[in-house]
């Protein structure tokens, strides 16, 4: 079923700025963000896109495809810069989720020194490409435990890998009805 705004979206304006996650004295994340613009330069887009990028990688090189996302979905993009090896930033999953949940002000703040007004939208997808396809459905699985699932539409991995077992994630989201797609290249040794 087509989302019901996608008519409309010339264009895409984009914006940085820090994105604050709660998780100790709180990880300072920049991000990128992409708004679906109207004719008239007005955003009114259906939800928002969480696009975390692979392993050893940035957000910005996943440009391209968060302005398609945005445009062609009509949805608002953020791609948050969140580095592997960071010993400072345990938990992450969790802290990212609990960002979804309630008025949602780290999220919003975020957004509005990037260069949107106004509040975000409600539904939400969570989505990442190799690694950050494992830490999507990581985010996912804890929305269900806080009960911002209720306003995720769905999981998107793009040659996402599980990097160990998450069975515990799989099961939670199945039986909160939510689905995870996987948009990958055929199994090789490094993406099984």
């Amino acid at each position: 079923t087509a989302p019901p705004k996608t008519n409309g979206v010339t264009g895409v304006k984009t914006g940085t700025s820090d994105l604050v996650i709660p998780s100790g004295n709180g990880y300072n994340a920049p991000s990128d963000w992409y708004f679906p613009t109207q004719a008239d330069g007005s955003v009114q887009a259906n939800g928002i896109i969480w696009l975390q990028h692979g392993f050893l990688s940035f957000g910005g090189w996943y440009s391209d495809m968060a302005r398609q996302l945005a445009q062609e979905t009509n949805s608002i993009v953020v791609t948050p810069n969140i580095f592997w090896f960071d010993p400072l930033f345990e938990g992450e999953g969790e802290a990212i989720a609990e960002m979804f949940t309630g008025t949602r002000p780290a999220l919003n703040i975020s957004a509005n020194q990037a260069g949107f007004q106004g509040t975000l939208p409600e539904k939400f997808i969570l989505s990442g490409h190799s690694a950050g396809g494992r830490l999507a459905t990581t985010i996912a699985g804890y929305t269900v435990d806080n009960g911002a699932a209720a306003d995720l539409l769905g999981v998107v991995m793009f040659d996402g890998v599980s990097m160990g077992s998450f069975t515990t994630e799989v099961t939670a989201l199945a039986g909160a009805g939510k689905p995870i797609y996987q948009i990958a290249a055929p199994a090789q040794i490094w993406n099984v």
